[in-house]
């Protein structure tokens, strides 16, 4: 017997594929002794997002240099990304890169070979982002800020890249670019929390699946 979802229900309340009720046309009676009630399938489509409000948001502070290399006002925003299914952990890589372009920012987040993220952070810039999102990257600190001495197990090295001659590309940024890399401890993973399915329902005990 098949319990479909995209019924109407009788009490009023809209069904939806993830709570639904579903009334048989008219009580069936089995007899307790040959018959026994089971949930045999499930069958649930891709209709989830793994990332969603407030696991999206971003926040960044930029500071802004002049062109004599002395820092001045700081820019302070909040970005997010698009709340939906993220396949593959390079779609969220590159959601994630193409946000930072989009509002003028230095950082970047890199995949490695082995699976884990690296984020490459500007000595100007600030990045804070979700725990659960800071989890799905691989990284056990959600707040990025560069520091001369680090201890933090994400921190792995800092670079120096550009030229010693003051410059200005219409980003606010003036003079040689510092960025301090953070590698990420574990491996990317976009499904982690959708592993399991919590079922309930009146024909059998709640189960995780």
């Amino acid at each position: 017997m098949i319990l479909p979802s995209n019924v109407r229900n009788v009490a009023g309340t809209p069904n939806k594929t993830s709570h639904y009720y579903t009334y048989l046309p008219k009580p069936l009676t089995l007899d307790k002794q040959k018959w026994r009630v089971a949930l045999l399938e499930v069958d649930f489509p891709a209709t989830w997002v793994n990332l969603s409000d407030p696991v999206t948001r971003l926040e960044f502070n930029r500071i802004e240099t002049d062109a004599s290399g002395q820092r001045g006002r700081s820019n302070i925003g909040n970005v997010s990304l698009p709340s939906k299914n993220y396949v593959t952990s390079d779609e969220l890589v590159e959601t994630i890169n193409a946000t930072l372009r989009n509002h003028n920012l230095k950082s970047k987040v890199t995949k490695m070979f082995n699976e884990r993220c690296m984020l490459e952070l500007s000595t100007f810039e600030k990045i804070t982002i979700h725990p659960t999102l800071a989890a799905m990257l691989g990284f056990e600190q959600h707040k990025f800020e560069c520091h001369k001495d680090s201890s933090s197990q994400d921190f792995l090295f800092k670079v120096m890249t550009g030229s010693n001659e003051p410059c200005d590309n219409g980003s606010g940024y003036f003079g040689k670019q510092e960025f301090t890399n953070f590698l990420g401890t574990k491996s990317i993973d976009v499904q982690m929390s959708l592993y399991n399915i919590y079922i309930y329902s009146s024909l059998v005990d709640n189960t995780f699946v």
